[in-house]
Formats: structure tokens, sequence, C-alpha cells
């Protein structure tokens, strides 16, 4: 994350890993979903249902990775 150009113009951009999978997550999610890495629902179980796991590929990556749809939140 940084600044990226010259004195005249200048672009506040994200770049690496991270940035790249949001990005597929976006475009690989059903409309008016959420689609989150088995990494990021871990910590939320309790919080938030979780539709199940699905091995994924993804442009950019060479491994598969885990994902899962936010069905809503706990208790709900």
């Amino acid at each position: 994350v940084g600044n990226f150009g010259s004195q005249d113009h200048v672009e506040f951009t994200a770049l690496g890993r991270g940035v790249n999978l949001a990005k597929r997550l976006e475009e690989a999610c059903p409309p008016g979903a959420v689609l989150v890495t088995e990494a990021v629902a871990l910590p939320l179980e309790g919080r938030f249902r979780f539709g199940d796991v699905q091995a994924r590929r993804f442009k950019g990556f060479g491994e598969e990775v885990r994902v899962c749809v936010v069905d809503g939140p706990a208790g709900g």
C-alpha cells in the first residue's frame, strides 16, 4: 500500500497477494453474498454461520484456496 506517481499526479494503490485474492473472491462471489476464505471464517465461528467449505482454484494462485459463503449472523 502506498503512493504511486509523480509530484503532479499521485495515486494511492494496494498491491500483493491479499489484494489479488480479494479481487478473485469478489469475482467468484454469488450476487448478494459474501465469500470468504476459511482463514477468515475460522476465527468468526460462533458469531456468523457459514456454508460448506469448498476448495477453489483462482487465477494467480498455484494452490487451491478454501472458501465458504457467509450465511448470516449466528443465531439469526
